[in-house]
């Protein structure tokens, strides 16, 4: 049975493949992903994610709404637990 969201994760695909198509992105341009928090409550950022990683060549950066503390991603104070292969980049980051 289909979930009720797939509408909304299809129509957000299409939207993102045709931006990345419009730009001409290739292996080294840097997509950055912003407003992941309205989602909140329609879609997981984890599935949009998932979604819209293998449509870009280059580099994706997710702008996370929420917090990064020990080893752990908490969006919005409402959901912990993330486990992504990403790298936190924060005011106190340092490399």
């Amino acid at each position: 049975m289909a979930s009720a969201i797939d509408p909304y994760e299809s129509w957000l695909k299409k939207r993102f493949s045709s931006f990345v198509e419009e730009q001409q992105a290739d292996g080294n341009t840097v997509v950055a992903l912003v407003g992941v928090a309205s989602l909140f409550g329609f879609l997981k950022v984890r599935e949009v994610v998932l979604s819209s990683a293998p449509l870009v060549k280059g580099r994706l950066v997710v702008f996370f709404p929420g917090n990064y503390e020990n080893n752990n991603y908490r969006l919005l104070d409402a959901y912990d637990g993330w486990n992504y292969l990403a790298v936190a980049i924060s005011a106190d980051t340092e490399f």
